[in-house]
């Protein structure tokens, strides 16, 4: 997680420029250009597995970093501006944002069901720059579903870590055919029945209403989010 600080002349933000090549740049601070825009302080960002591997290897799949694109897209912030027609935010809110846009105008965005718009542009995803930057512009609208957790480490393993935050059971996989690794994984934990519900979250993407939903479990403090952040760091030190 970084803290994003900045001298309030400037831009300054954190470029990916190719593959093992970050810099900081200080870049035109973004203007509200649509009624539903909505101007960002980015206080806090995390860095997720994606940061890492554009940064190593320069691409994901069939997206591949061609041009310097600023990174992350796990940001939070302050509203410090609002286009003409935003109602639900105003100056001085603390928002989480959603790094997907879709066109609000399909029969999927229309339906509730926008996760499934094929053209969605999303934050650090090339060739959109993301949100490691001191102001940024983004369109008002809910976000993503935090459907579960676990994190690198705490001098300990992923599953350690995910069995004392949440989880009842664990199970390692190892590379090999999936039925076998099924099976493996029911044998192991007594789940000769299967399971109820099963959720894929190695590549999700989140449904309306989703994002405040998590929000609303987390206002309650059902879930101790703050387990999560391994460490604090200054902008200045991102590198």
């Amino acid at each position: 997680m970084a803290h994003i600080q900045s001298d309030g002349t400037k831009n300054p933000s954190f470029v990916l420029k190719r593959v093992d090549e970050l810099v900081y740049e200080n870049r035109p601070k973004p203007l509200i250009q649509h009624e539903h825009d909505v101007l960002l302080e980015v206080n806090y960002t995390g860095i997720c597995g994606s940061e890492i591997h554009y940064w190593t290897r320069g691409q994901i799949g069939p997206f591949i970093v061609r041009e310097p694109m600023v990174l992350v897209h796990e940001s939070s912030g302050t509203v410090v501006k609002v286009g003409t027609e935003v109602t639900n935010l105003k100056i001085g809110d603390r928002v989480a944002m959603e790094p997907g846009i879709p066109c609000r105008r399909c029969s999927a965005c229309k339906n509730g069901t926008y996760n499934l718009y094929k053209k969605m542009a999303f934050a650090a995803i090339p060739p959109y720059d993301g949100t490691l930057a001191y102001v940024i512009v983004f369109r008002a609208s809910p976000i993503s579903l935090l459907c579960y957790t676990i994190a690198r480490a705490y001098s300990k393993s992923r599953l350690d870590f995910a069995r004392s935050f949440t989880a009842s059971i664990t199970f390692k996989y190892s590379r090999g055919i999936a039925i076998e690794s099924a099976q493996k994984l029911m044998q192991e934990n007594d789940l000769s029945n299967g399971v109820d519900v099963a959720i894929d979250a190695s590549s999700f993407r989140y449904r309306l209403k989703d994002y405040k939903t998590a929000l609303g479990i987390v206002a309650t403090s059902a879930i101790n989010v703050k387990r999560l952040i391994m460490k604090t760091v200054l902008f200045k030190d991102a590198k």
